[in-house]
């Protein structure tokens, strides 16, 4: 997208719907891009170039993306890694930035098939055209819901607009494009589905209903490879996302 495309959507939204009102009219964009490094990077710096006054208010954060399902999904990443991309990027987009946080999305792998361990890249016989020869089967295993939860309550207690990709809720399985792009399935769920789903929700309403989930200053209370404490809280509410991984 050229920045003067954006220049030009923002200033005409600023005239024609922000100047009649006192709501901004949120604007995001989606930068594919890769991990988070030391001090952001050049994926972040790329995230961050189409964040201004001028342009957007925020971004999707691919790089928070990596570390999130890393540290939940595949147990691979130390929660002290996703401590400081989480602390890093609450930060490094700018003051009045409107981030969004996500789980997944139609570009990538569904969470809950990679927290499945199921064979995403080849097919048996060499095929790697998983998504159209052999997508995975829908888990049956409690350990990979459990795993996709656990995110969700990351998403949950993180400043960010959370966004939820249909069928993540229920654990939708999925491989790459297009076959993260299946029908949502609106019954015959599973016993580990719908449980899933009463989570996502309860997880949801709750940040709804307190001002620190939503608003509240960030903060790691405590980290390690496998547990980290988040604190969130304003003048008058206080929330905490506790994780043990161990």
């Amino acid at each position: 997208v050229h920045p003067h495309f954006l220049n030009t959507l923002r200033a005409k939204l600023d005239a024609r719907i922000e100047a009649h009102g006192d709501q901004p009219f949120w604007t995001i964009g989606e930068t594919f891009t890769g991990g988070w490094q030391a001090g952001g990077g050049s994926e972040a710096e790329l995230i961050k170039a189409y964040i201004s006054d001028e342009q957007l208010y925020g971004q999707f954060d691919f790089p928070l993306f990596w570390a999130i399902r890393g540290a939940f999904a595949h147990r691979d990443t130390p929660l002290t890694w996703l401590a400081e991309v989480a602390t890093g990027s609450a930060t490094y987009y700018g003051a009045g930035t409107i981030m969004s946080s996500f789980l997944g999305n139609h570009d990538v792998t569904r969470l809950i098939s990679e927290a499945a361990g199921s064979e995403l890249n080849s097919c048996p016989g060499g095929s790697s055209v998983v998504p159209w020869d052999c997508p995975p089967e829908q888990p049956d295993s409690a350990e990979a819901y459990a795993r996709l939860v656990h995110a969700f309550v990351f998403m949950s207690v993180y400043p960010a607009v959370p966004l939820v990709y249909y069928g993540d809720e229920i654990g939708l399985a999925g491989a790459g494009d297009p076959d993260n792009r299946r029908p949502l399935p609106w019954s015959d769920l599973s016993e580990h589905q719908l449980e899933t789903r009463a989570r996502v929700s309860a997880l949801l309403k709750a940040r709804r209903a307190n001002e620190a989930l939503r608003r509240g200053e960030f903060t790691v209370l405590v980290v390690s490879e496998t547990a980290l404490v988040i604190e969130r809280k304003t003048a008058t509410s206080r929330a905490y996302g506790v994780f043990n991984l161990g």
